[in-house]
C-alpha cells in the first residue's frame, strides 16, 4: 500500500484526492488486519509537509469526515480514508529520499496477516534471503530481517 500511495502521489495533478478504503480490512483468520491502516499512516507521516491540510475544514459543518493526522482524513460514514494534494503544490524533497525514511524509522512494521519474522527470517528453514514469498519492493528481507545473517 505504502509503494503504490507514493506512485500515486507522483501521478496526481495538484488538487487531485488519494482515496481509498479497507481502513479496517479482517485478514485471513477474519481478524482485524490493520495493514492498509498502518501504509497509509505511514504515507501521512512521511509525506506531511506536501499534504493539503484544508479539506476538513471544506467538510466541517456537514460532520463527515475525521482528521487523523496533519492531511489525513477518514469518512465516520464508509471509513474510506482521503489525502489531497494542494493546489500550489511544490515537492519538499525527492519522493525515493522520502520512501527511503520512512522506511528507516524504527516504527515500521514488516509483520501482519500471519507473516511473522519467525516465519520469514529463518535462513536456515529458507536459504540466504529467508522465506522467497515474504518479500516484495518495499518490504525485503534486508529491512525486515535486519539481525539475520544470510548463508553467504
Amino acid at each position: 500500500v505504502f509503494l503504490e500511495l507514493s506512485l500515486a502521489w507522483e501521478a496526481i495533478a495538484p488538487g487531485g484526492i488519494i482515496w481509498g478504503d479497507d481502513w479496517i480490512l479482517p485478514d485471513h483468520n477474519n481478524e482485524p488486519d490493520a495493514s492498509v491502516q498502518r501504509d497509509v499512516l505511514k504515507f501521512a507521516k512521511a509525506y506531511e509537509q506536501e499534504l493539503d491540510d484544508t479539506l476538513g475544514k471544506v467538510a466541517e459543518g456537514l460532520r463527515t469526515l475525521g482528521r487523523i493526522r496533519h492531511g489525513l482524513y477518514i469518512s465516520y460514514q464508509s471509513f474510506q480514508w482521503f489525502i489531497r494534494k494542494p493546489l500550489n503544490y511544490e515537492r519538499t524533497g525527492g519522493s525515493s529520499t522520502i520512501v527511503a525514511e520512512a522506511f528507516e524509522q524504527p516504527d515500521m512494521d514488516c509483520w501482519n496477516s500471519g507473516w511473522t519474522a519467525e516465519i520469514c527470517c529463518d535462513t536456515e528453514m529458507h536459504g540466504p534471503n529467508g522465506r522467497e514469498d515474504c518479500w516484495d519492493l518495499v518490504y525485503t528481507f534486508a529491512r525486515c530481517c535486519p539481525n539475520s545473517k544470510t548463508l553467504e
